[in-house]
């Protein structure tokens, strides 16, 4: 995106001066930004993708995290009151307030036994925040991602046709209750103190539904342990994760009972990738880290 048209559209959409911008991160789906403006420093997200109906959802849960007290970035309106706002250039423009922290995007980033066992509870404080309405969000679910996928005419083989079906209706049936998902309780969604063990926010809830909190785990179990240059899950941070999140719960989740939830939620994102890196021809799952990660979570010995 163009700096210059990304400071006038934010000097006039919030009324700012802007002193600086620089760029934090770049994706194919977001372009993150730290503003400093003439009363201090604003964190801005430009969407690429994601329609404004589903960031307007997330901006709503958002704000009822925040008022629940909560580690979450606040939303800021626009001078029209606007929590999302739509440029010409791009889906969607957010603010938040500016968190000062430590994140790490690295994703070979190998995370210390302190930091999974923190991360690990403060994701079991998000499923059992109470009073937030997460349950009305409609345009994520727990086979939101699959469904698109399957939907979208691409050239796929039967067996993989198969798999992802299979999968779906395993994660239906497995799924008993439902709890407020981040869905993508990755390291780089987390802001850290100065001594990167403590969280000081929680961010990125783009991916939020209503379903089961195995699955955050599950991800985060294969995200943590599993860089993408691995060539294997570390059993000690899987362990690890697992003493944070059943301490904080007052739970005895045991591996057996994730290996699903980690195989499903990574086959989830993996087809997420290929969809939006497909060409023509035939699609490859195999040209995805998520989903070799997806099928070594069923290779587990629990």
């Amino acid at each position: 995106m163009d700096q210059q048209q990304v400071k006038q559209f934010l000097e006039k959409e919030y009324g700012w001066q802007i002193l600086s911008q620089e760029v934090i991160q770049e994706t194919d789906y977001n372009l993150s930004l730290k503003i400093q403006t003439t009363s201090g420093y604003n964190f801005v997200r430009f969407g690429k993708i994601i329609p404004i109906e589903e960031v307007f959802e997330e901006a709503s849960l958002l704000l009822s995290l925040k008022e629940a007290g909560l580690l979450i970035p606040k939303p800021k309106p626009s001078l029209s009151g606007n929590f999302v706002s739509v440029p010409d250039f791009c889906k969607t423009c957010v603010v938040f307030e500016f968190i000062d922290g430590h994140s790490f995007h690295d994703p070979n980033y190998v995370p210390s036994k302190q930091q999974c066992l923190n991360a690990a509870a403060v994701l079991q404080m998000l499923h059992s925040a109470g009073g937030i309405n997460f349950k009305s969000r409609v345009h994520k679910t727990l086979t939101s991602q699959i469904d698109s996928f399957l939907s979208q005419g691409h050239v796929i083989s039967q067996e993989f046709t198969t798999e992802l079906k299979n999968a779906r209706e395993q994660a239906i049936q497995r799924s008993v209750e439902n709890n407020l998902v981040h869905g993508d309780f990755r390291i780089k969604n987390i802001i850290w103190d100065q001594t990167v063990n403590n969280i000081k926010a929680v961010v990125d809830f783009e991916w939020f539904f209503s379903g089961p909190k195995e699955y955050d785990l599950g991800l985060m179990l294969v995200e943590w342990s599993f860089p993408d240059g691995g060539q294997d899950f570390d059993r000690e941070i899987i362990e690890t994760i697992l003493e944070g999140y059943n301490n904080a719960a007052g739970t005895k989740l045991a591996l057996s009972e994730l290996k699903f939830w980690m195989y499903y939620s990574a086959l989830c994102d993996a087809v997420t990738f290929l969809s939006r890196r497909s060409g023509s021809g035939p699609i490859d799952p195999n040209k995805s880290f998520m989903y070799k990660k997806a099928r070594k979570a069923l290779e587990l010995d629990a």
